[in-house]
């Protein structure tokens, strides 16, 4: 027994940062449970196909969902956590059953079989481990095998459902030589540049010409939707004083984690110890112990913030939480979704939280990089038109701007008229003249289609008339993000035709796989309308000031 025990500790040591996680992006989402248990909530989560559907059938496409991506990311699972939306995977994979059951798609026993012992992690030395299966469904995943069995029926469903909605899916010979050559190809050019910041200084600028600006541009000037938000934290490194780390606990990350500290090629020259792969677990003891707390804190934060949600879903306000629980309250002030939160910072999850909420309305666990949020929306601006006076300085500077743009085009418009009047006379130089009309020019490596423009960038715009003119012509007029172009193409070269026919079936997959890519976006997109999903899943209620 005590053997077995310490296998199930090293099995949760293993995987400790996935069975973190896994709470988390339960509570990140909403947790469906707490949903249907609440009086006067919906008695159903939501509609698909005008088919209602049960809080358990959707909370096990949730936990489906969640182990699938378990599998997917595995020890990764944490840094990808907070993109990761199960609640919205769970509608998915129930719209995708629903139409895979109309079309009659089954999965045989022997099908199911095959793919749970090909998870490596279910391996040992290669092959299937009943005893490893069995301990990761009860310590990781947390689901009976019979019932981990069917989700994977269910995934292998979906991926034959949507195998024979790609089967058609192929390319033309002339198709694939076309794309070759949008990669391959490459083209030489010269070109000058004409840059818009040049005429700031030439534009006049007076009090009725910005005020008729503002009057015509009003439209540009609309401010877009902002929130403000209240918000108390349970911040990460806060929780690191209250715990410790086992020697025991080091090791079992050590030996279950032992990948993580492969020795490079270079490190083990230096060492002199190269018949060792992996470094000594006194060389890393204080790495392991950062992560261990890291791991632990993020634990007791997370069992801290449930604490506060229940508190919370009692009436109490924010504020008396957090005086309750000691923690950080703040308020962000009006902002929008283009900037940064106000003493937070860039925080994805946090964003999309807060524009989801309504007026009185407090989120379920907010995840970030720092620690767990629950903010509650204090109140919201719709887009509108601030006074002149109050963006004097925005409109003023937009004014120099658009006017700074029309003098530098002018200008272009001039120079390109005296290179075309020159370009068919004997001995005409691109470079000299435009070095004649006070311009320098620049001349380009091999460029290909996604290519890096010096002083410019990336510009679809350049590049696409780079490989539309023949050699020797000279564009019209292409606006780039900082100005104005004319350019001439000096030598274009076609791919390599031994080099395409090497490589022709890989390019091919590639190509293949990129407009599977597309054309399932498409097909889902559809699909999802067709479903006509409606979630009666909703965020916390309203609180008392």
């Amino acid at each position: 027994m005590l053997k077995l025990l310490r296998q199930k500790r090293v099995i949760k040591t293993l995987l400790w940062i996935v069975a973190v996680v896994v709470i988390v992006a339960f509570v990140l989402w909403g947790a469906p449970t707490r949903l249907g248990e609440k009086q006067g909530r919906p008695k159903y989560a939501g509609e698909i196909f005008g088919k209602k559907i049960p809080f358990d059938e959707f909370i096990e496409a949730y936990q489906a969902s969640r182990n699938q991506a378990i599998i997917i990311y595995g020890n990764e699972f944490q840094k990808y956590s907070q993109f990761i939306n199960l609640q919205e995977n769970a509608w998915n994979r129930l719209i995708l059953l629903a139409i895979a059951q109309n079309e009659n798609i089954k999965v045989t026993n022997k099908e199911i079989i095959k793919k749970i012992k090909s998870f490596p992690f279910f391996q040992k030395d290669g092959k299937f481990s009943l005893e490893t299966y069995n301990l990761l469904l009860k310590y990781v995943f947390n689901i009976e095998p019979r019932k981990f069995e069917e989700e994977t029926r269910q995934s292998l469903v979906i991926e034959k459902l949507i195998q024979k909605s790609l089967a058609n899916i192929g390319a033309t010979e002339e198709e694939l030589e076309n794309a070759y050559a949008k990669e391959n190809d490459t083209a030489r050019v010269t070109y000058v540049l004409i840059k818009k910041d040049d005429f700031k200084n030439s534009v006049v600028v007076s009090q009725e010409k910005v005020e008729k600006f503002y009057q015509e541009k009003k439209e540009n000037f609309r401010t877009p939707k902002q929130v403000n938000i209240e918000h108390i934290k349970v911040d990460f490194d806060s929780q690191k004083e209250k715990i410790s780390v086992s020697n025991e606990e080091i090791e079992n990350y050590y030996i279950n984690n032992k990948k993580q500290f492969k020795k490079s090629d270079e490190e083990k020259e230096a060492t002199g110890q190269e018949e060792s792969d992996y470094k000594q677990l006194d060389e890393v003891k204080e790495e392991i112990k950062t992560i261990v707390l890291a791991h632990k804190a993020q634990e007791k934060a997370l069992e801290l913030a449930y604490e506060v949600s229940d508190f919370l879903y009692e009436g109490e306000s924010l504020k008396e939480a957090s005086e309750e629980f000691s923690l950080p309250f703040g308020k962000t002030g009006f902002f929008n979704a283009t900037q940064s939160i106000p003493d937070i910072g860039w925080s994805y999850q946090f964003l999309v939280t807060a524009f989801k909420l309504e007026k009185g309305q407090i989120s379920d666990i907010v995840q970030t990089p720092k620690g767990y949020y629950i903010l509650k929306l204090i109140d919201k601006k719709e887009p509108y038109i601030p006074p002149l006076d109050e963006i004097k300085k925005k409109v003023t500077e937009s004014f120099v701007n658009e006017k700074a743009k029309t003098k530098a085009k002018e200008k272009t418009q001039t120079i390109l008229a005296v290179l075309e009047k020159e370009k068919d006379e004997e001995g005409f130089d691109f470079s000299q003249t435009t070095e004649v009309l006070g311009l320098s020019s620049y001349s380009t490596e091999d460029l290909k289609k996604d290519a890096y423009i010096p002083n410019i960038g990336q510009s679809k715009e350049f590049t696409q008339e780079a490989f539309k003119l023949n050699e020797e012509q000279i564009s019209q007029i292409i606006e780039v993000p900082n100005g104005y172009v004319i350019l001439k193409v000096d030598e274009r070269k076609p791919f390599d035709r031994e080099k395409f026919t090497k490589e022709k079936e890989s390019f091919k997959e590639k190509l293949l796989e990129r407009k599977k890519q597309e054309y399932y976006v498409e097909w889902f997109k559809n699909l999802k309308h067709k479903a006509n999903l409606k979630s009666n899943l909703s965020p916390a209620p309203e609180t008392k000031e």
